[in-house]
């Protein structure tokens, strides 16, 4: 191929009469082509080295989470703690790793911030001890929050998982990125629930400041930045004041967003199950095509712990099998 390169630039040779000696202006020529196709191939070199550096910089700074893996952190709360309303109370936390080491598709580190269970194994796990404090659920997790960011193993932008959150077919972390939400916030004035209390003053809060108040709910797993989740918590005092952290944080940091509207019967986000009488019988059918199944302590029925079991009945390598 290249010869033929060659051949294609050398000047067209005339002998005279069988003759095969060159003059010597078509030496020279020969010489100054052959000497501008070397010059050639140096810059070509030269450009190629020069697109490969700026493609290796692209790789690492632009778009660091390419290549990096991601903190996928779970405050935990571990069934030793009845006195709390919010406790593990089965195998919760490793089916869902399972689940994950099956079924993310990015890198990812596990973090759990809470307590520890004998079966973490911590080459895998970097844990961060933190036992549950108050009442209030929002506190307790803003407290947790500023342990995390304050972690230098932790990512910068990171997931925030809970325990109850499965992965059942393949996330990307397109996926987990998506801004999604569940109508919008409603104030209910006469509310007797630590839950809607919180509710009710994250919605006076985000309205005082003329910003969205979508619900930002969604028991999915969700992206934090550390930057902006530490200036959230000290700006609001989310340690002192509870407040919903996702809805104010997304309507917070991305106000002129509009987030996409989640539905059961019509997306392919989610399907949960609340309630201790759910009729189960489209749980397959739906399974098939969304990517996370969502239970509560009520939705967590025997069968639903033994559907889960049989999707994910291995060991993942976070836990300790000895």
């Amino acid at each position: 191929m290249a010869d033929k390169k060659i051949e294609s630039l050398l000047p067209e040779l005339e002998f005279e009469d069988g003759k095969s000696e060159i003059t010597q202006e078509q030496f020279d020529s020969i010489a100054k082509t052959m000497d501008a196709f070397r010059s050639s191939i140096v810059t070509l070199e030269s450009n190629e080295t020069l697109l490969q550096n700026q493609l290796e910089e692209l790789k690492a700074e632009e778009l660091p989470l390419l290549n990096q893996p991601v903190s996928v952190v779970f405050p935990y709360v571990s069934e030793r703690e009845h006195k709390f309303q919010s406790f593990a109370r089965w195998m919760e936390l490793q089916v869902t790793l399972r689940s994950m080491e099956k079924n993310f598709t990015h890198p990812f580190k596990v973090v759990v911030v809470g307590d520890l269970e004998p079966w973490m194994d911590l080459d895998k796990i970097h844990f961060i001890e933190s036992p549950r404090e108050g009442a209030n659920p929002p506190l307790d997790i803003a407290r947790k929050m500023q342990l995390v960011i304050a972690d230098e193993q932790v990512s910068d932008d990171f997931i925030w998982m809970n325990d109850d959150i499965v992965f059942i077919n393949k996330v990307s972390l397109a996926d987990i990125q998506v801004l999604k939400a569940e109508g919008q916030l409603k104030l209910k004035p006469d509310a007797g629930k630590v839950y809607q209390k919180n509710k009710n003053r994250t919605i006076e809060l985000l309205q005082s400041m003329k910003l969205p108040v979508y619900d930002y709910s969604t028991h999915t797993p969700m992206m934090y930045n550390k930057d902006r989740l530490a200036h959230l918590i000290e700006e609001f005092k989310l340690t002192e004041e509870a407040h919903l952290i996702s809805s104010l944080y997304f309507n917070f940091h991305f106000r002129e967003f509009v987030p996409i509207q989640m539905d059961m019967n019509t997306d392919v986000w989610k399907v949960w199950t609340f309630r201790s009488d759910a009729n189960l019988s489209r749980l397959p059918e739906f399974m098939k095509v969304k990517k996370w199944f969502n239970y509560n302590n009520l939705g967590l029925t025997e069968p639903v712990k033994k559907i889960l079991l049989e999707c994910f009945p291995d060991p993942s390598s976070f836990e300790l099998t000895e």
